[in-house]
């Protein structure tokens, strides 16, 4: 029994050593520092699909290693070289912590809102045959533009068919579809400029519309008749998921801008602008003050940008702004969001992104573009790039001299991607970077990979 016992600890033990030994073994070594296996899976288990579809095979596993181990060494050097002592980067680097800190919030008060669901569809799911007439109001006579609003009225009033509306269309539409009677095509919610998208709803086939306003000119429409679209093929489209997106999104915004500005404790004190006192407080919000002085300071700053003093309603929405502005940044500084995991997350990741960027922009060595290299590839992509056909079928090539700054930037690319390549060899070399092939397959085992 005793016997029993000793071998069962035995066990235990070894399983222990075993377990421990795999998750902290080291992957990769370099002077100074190290990756631990349970380091890289923690990062692994944190990737996206397409990520990890790109962390296949025991070569992906090895670049994967060394590009972690890259950035490591990559900060090392940042810290060594003083990089972090200049006021520029410093400045930088606190711009970076204020964006990072308005991403949260803006991700908690709207971006985590937004659900897209089948009913937001519901809107696009009617399909109208549209003709309009257009009167054009791209200018500055505002006689003209009157003179098209009655035409379109009393279009209007003579309109009885279709026939009727595109014998008009052909003789006082100003677009292209004129020549086709009016006819805009199929037309859904979301394709046409929004104050179409209001007067559709409204309107029924087979009547004219009353005038419509948009950015193009004022309109005439007709809706000959609709019809019910494929809800599948709307789920499909993204363009239409990114505008319902878009839309949601601008709401939420919205919603979010009204809430800081019903904050507890702010105050406006709209009657004091103008006055003698340089020091009034005009907003107030806890400890934070914006005072006369500031507010003419911006109306100034406005008419050196060539803008009009403003309006008393356009003051109103500025002083709206500006306290809304005013509770965003006590918000951002707050120490709750300052002091969350992650908030320091997110700006270390950011930060030593941008730092190590900086490093590699300062230390990659260039090599200049010669004349030879320009010659070379505009020789072995003439025929892909620079080869054409006029309406005739005549071949016709582009001369070097034309295209010649594009295949400089061409170039250029290419050579940065190499001065980036060799200044990690370098690293390599220098910090004495080792990859163990052992803990590799280790890391891919756990994923139920095979070498």
């Amino acid at each position: 029994m005793k016997f029993i016992a000793q071998s069962l600890f035995f066990l235990i033990s070894m399983f222990c050593f075993f377990s421990c030994g795999n998750s902290n073994v080291e992957v990769a070594k370099f002077d100074g520092g190290s990756l631990a296996k349970n380091e890289l899976s923690k990062i692994i288990n944190g990737m996206g699909i397409q990520e990890l579809n790109h962390l296949q095979t025991k070569d992906d596993y090895f670049k994967f290693v060394r590009k972690i181990a890259l950035e490591q060494i990559i900060l090392m050097e940042v810290n060594k070289t003083g990089l972090l002592d200049e006021t520029e980067i410093q400045d930088k680097l606190a711009s970076i912590h204020r964006k990072t800190a308005f991403e949260i919030l803006h991700t908690k008060n709207v971006i985590d809102k937004i659900k897209i669901v089948e009913s937001d569809y519901s809107k696009y799911s009617t399909i109208y045959e549209l003709y309009h007439i257009v009167c054009r109001t791209d200018t500055l006579k505002n006689e003209k533009i009157e003179q098209s609003r009655r035409l379109l009225k009393k279009l209007s009033s003579e309109i009885k068919s279709l026939d009727d509306f595109k014998k008009y269309a052909r003789e006082y539409s100003e677009d292209a579809t004129s020549y086709e009677g009016g006819y805009l095509g199929k037309i859904r919610f979301g394709i046409m400029d929004s104050a179409i998208d209001e007067a559709l709803v409204k309107m029924t086939p087979h009547k004219v519309s009353d005038i419509v306003e948009t950015y193009a000119g004022l309109h005439l429409l007709w809706i000959e008749s609709t019809e019910k679209a494929d809800m599948n093929e709307l789920f499909k489209d993204r363009r239409l998921y990114d505008a319902i997106y878009a839309q949601k999104q601008e709401n939420l915004e919205n919603v979010w801008y009204e809430n800081l500005l019903n904050e507890d404790g702010l105050q406006i004190f709209e009657d004091k602008i103008g006055s003698s006192d340089e020091n009034a407080e005009i907003i107030v919000y806890k400890e934070n003050k914006i005072t006369n002085a500031e507010i003419n300071q911006m109306i100034a700053d406005l008419r050196k940008s060539g803008f009009p003093t403003p309006t008393k309603s356009e003051l109103k929405l500025k002083l709206k702004d500006m306290a809304a502005k005013l509770i965003l940044e006590d918000k951002m500084n707050s120490s709750t969001l300052l002091e969350s995991e992650n908030f320091k997350a997110s700006a270390k990741k950011s930060c030593d992104y941008y730092l190590m960027n900086e490093y590699i922009d300062r230390n990659k060595k260039m090599e200049p573009i010669t004349d030879a290299e320009i010659e070379e590839f505009y020789e072995k992509n003439q025929a892909t790039l620079f080869t054409f056909k006029d309406e005739k079928g005549k071949t016709f090539i582009q001369p070097i001299s034309e295209v010649r700054k594009f295949i400089e930037q061409k170039v250029q690319d290419n050579k940065v991607q190499n001065a980036r390549y060799r200044l990690y060899q370098d690293l390599v070399k220098k910090y004495n970077l080792q990859i163990a092939e052992e803990a590799l397959l280790l890391l891919m085992k756990e994923r139920g990979l095979k070498p």
